[in-house]
């Protein structure tokens, strides 16, 4: 209990430093001039996207627990995950959204191991995603990045990913991943084998995992589409395709377990990236706030959510 006290206050303090020291370089008050004038017309619109995003993304997690033979309809499948959207935004405890939803789904199927492995695969699904958005838009837009600033980063970003997907087809045909796992891991390997094993077969329905990563690139094309939203009600003027291709990059760093939420991390990631490819600091930053103040408001639905909402065994 006393490490996850740490790690919690360690990642707060992470977010409160960077954040002070963005404001020392920033001067807000452009930014607060900006957001005062917001056309609420197109924030509604994403805050519909944001909505419309959950449900694609419940849709995925549908697809792969069908695959693990796991029943779930599409309406539980969106309150659990607007659920643990609300613990993953407001809670500094180490229950996350993705635990959250781990915990409500055992309750109602008793399927821990098939449930684990969902979040899991979801996790990693997400994770192809966004690069293959961001490369197909980079690939698309070619002529522009070409010599900019930000190109060896993409490129780095994009060899990075195809490098550790070669190591994976080749761990998997030579099986030197699980011995090398079972050698550090020793007893404790048992459990994660049990969780390899599951991850393995989650490809066994071909046609629902393609499905879902369907789904998961509409769901980060939806989530990207709302930056675009958030600069229109702004009257910021960034080509759509820039949000298409750095995006990706950013939700990707939030990953990194060093701040609550990723703040701090998005913000700073925002002003390092987008300048290289022409976007005013100042710009940037307003969407971001903006945008990140709708997320906050689309994840009190979740709270709503689990005020009334009642566990029930499913049949499986």
């Amino acid at each position: 209990m006393k490490n996850k006290n740490l790690k919690i206050i360690f990642r707060l303090a992470i977010a409160v430093v960077l954040i002070y020291f963005l404001f020392q370089k920033i001067d807000i008050q452009p930014i607060l001039q900006n957001i005062a004038k917001t056309n609420i017309n197109w924030l509604l619109f994403g805050f519909l996207v944001a909505i419309f995003a959950v449900a694609t993304s419940s849709f995925r997690w549908i697809f792969l627990l069908r695959n693990q033979g796991v029943s779930l309809s599409f309406w539980r499948a969106f309150q659990i995950y607007y659920i643990g959207i609300f613990f993953n935004m407001f809670l500094l405890g180490s229950i996350g959204g993705d635990a959250m939803r781990g915990v409500y789904l055992y309750k109602e199927t008793g399927k821990k191991l098939d449930t684990t492995t969902s979040i899991l695969v979801e996790r990693i699904m997400g994770v192809v995603s966004l690069i293959f958005i961001s490369l197909f838009f980079y690939l698309f837009k070619f002529s522009f990045f070409r010599n900019t600033a930000i190109e060896p980063i993409l490129w780095i970003l994009y060899s990075l990913f195809f490098l550790v997907v070669i190591f994976y087809l080749i761990s998997q045909k030579f099986n030197f991943l699980k011995l090398f796992l079972e050698r550090v891991l020793g007893k404790r390997f048992i459990t994660i084998e049990q969780v390899l094993n599951s991850f393995a077969s989650t490809g066994s329905n071909k046609k629902l995992f393609l499905l879902a990563f369907l789904f998961s690139v509409v769901f980060n094309f939806l989530n990207i589409l709302i930056m675009i939203c958030v600069a229109k009600s702004l009257g910021i003027y960034i080509p759509a395709f820039l949000f298409f291709v750095v995006h990706p990059i950013i939700i990707l760093l939030m990953f990194l377990p060093i701040s609550f939420n990723g703040i701090g991390v998005r913000e700073w990631a925002g002003i390092t990236f987008y300048p290289l490819v022409g976007i005013l600091t100042v710009d940037i930053l307003t969407v971001q706030i903006t945008q990140f103040i709708l997320v906050i408001f689309n994840s009190l639905f979740g709270g709503l959510i689990f005020l009334f909402y009642k566990t029930k065994k499913l049949k499986n």
